[in-house]
């Protein structure tokens, strides 16, 4: 399934947002360019969108958009940060972007913590879709580690 094929609707105004976690099988199988497209994709529909890179073990979103990576979501949930310094604009309308930074030493510890989930609790306000990318499934606990934090998994 192509990500412009996934339908960005609005859901019913009684229903909770969908917030997107990826997860791929294994290493190499393109998610980290899966979760940009798709980001791209529902941005263009006229959705806020923001792109988390949480692989912690090899970011790559910051490339796709020529962005840096000194500082992200693991300087704000380790709280050495704060999120307004750390989101970036991206070229595309109503794209946003939180890059991996500093490659933490406890990378798990951080995606299972308290300031991790209050930190989602913040963006689901903000945005109306918050797309993350984690490392492979069979490689690294830590997909399954955010799993439980999100509203809705996508397995590519």
């Amino acid at each position: 399934m192509s990500p412009s094929s996934i339908p960005a609707t609005s859901p019913p105004s009684t229903a909770q947002t969908i917030k997107t976690l990826f997860l791929s099988s294994g290493p190499s199988v393109g998610i980290s360019t899966d979760c940009p497209n798709l980001a791209v994709s529902i941005a263009h529909s006229g959705k806020s969108v923001l792109l988390i890179d949480a692989d912690f073990r090899r970011p790559r979103c910051h490339t796709v958009f020529g962005a840096e990576n000194k500082v992200g979501i693991s300087a704000v949930i380790e709280g050495t940060v704060e999120l307004l310094d750390t989101v970036q604009t991206t070229e595309v309308e109503n794209l946003s972007l939180l890059t991996c930074g500093k490659r933490p030493k406890n990378p798990s510890e951080l995606l299972t913590s308290h300031s991790f989930a209050e930190l989602l609790d913040v963006l689901r306000a903000q945005y109306e879709l918050v797309i993350i990318d984690t490392p492979p499934v069979l490689a690294v606990t830590d997909p399954l580690n955010v799993a439980p934090r999100v509203d809705g998994v996508l397995i590519v």
